[in-house]
């Protein structure tokens, strides 16, 4: 079984790892009843408690048939939004780039080591501004170049695998 979880929401996923559907039904009990005890709050309503194939969970698409973590296209879209309204004037707020560089992080499970790599810049600029948040800046050209190719690019492409590879 493996389990994901942000403050109180949980997921629970795994079945063909427990081998049964009553085995998985088992340990998540068991491990419930560990977090209820150890004090910890589960919020039961926003948790993803039955078993699923594919489903979105707190922006994250997870889809355990093919095994695989990718980004919805909704949430797709409002980074890309993001990145063209920052195309379009070149000039952003140094708090409009923490914005594009928070959701993409928040899609790393699906887009891998992309999405260090795209905000590591993003991070630097963010670091020397530190607390003029409301600050603008002229994207730089390697900025640019980049936001252009994340601005082409559709969420089909980012995916990566959830399970260990295990030889």
């Amino acid at each position: 079984m493996k389990v994901i979880h942000c403050l109180d929401d949980f997921i629970f996923f795994g079945v063909a790892i427990a081998g049964s559907l009553a085995v998985f039904l088992s340990q998540q009990a068991a491990v419930l009843a560990d977090l209820f005890a150890a004090g910890f709050l589960v919020n039961l309503e926003t948790s993803i408690l039955e078993p699923m194939q594919r489903l979105a969970f707190l922006g994250m698409g997870i889809d355990s048939v093919r095994g695989l973590f990718y980004t919805p296209q909704q949430k797709w879209d409002s980074v890309q939004s993001r990145i063209t309204a920052a195309l379009r004037t070149r000039r952003v707020k140094i708090r409009a780039l923490a914005s594009i560089a928070g959701k993409v992080m928040s899609l790393r499970l699906a887009l891998g080591k992309a999405a260090f790599m795209f905000t590591r810049e993003m991070y630097f600029v963010m670091i020397e501004a530190a607390a003029r948040w409301d600050a603008y800046i002229s994207l730089p050209d390697e900025f640019v170049s980049v936001l252009e190719l994340w601005a082409s690019t559709g969420a089909e492409g980012f995916t990566s695998g959830m399970w260990a590879v295990v030889q």
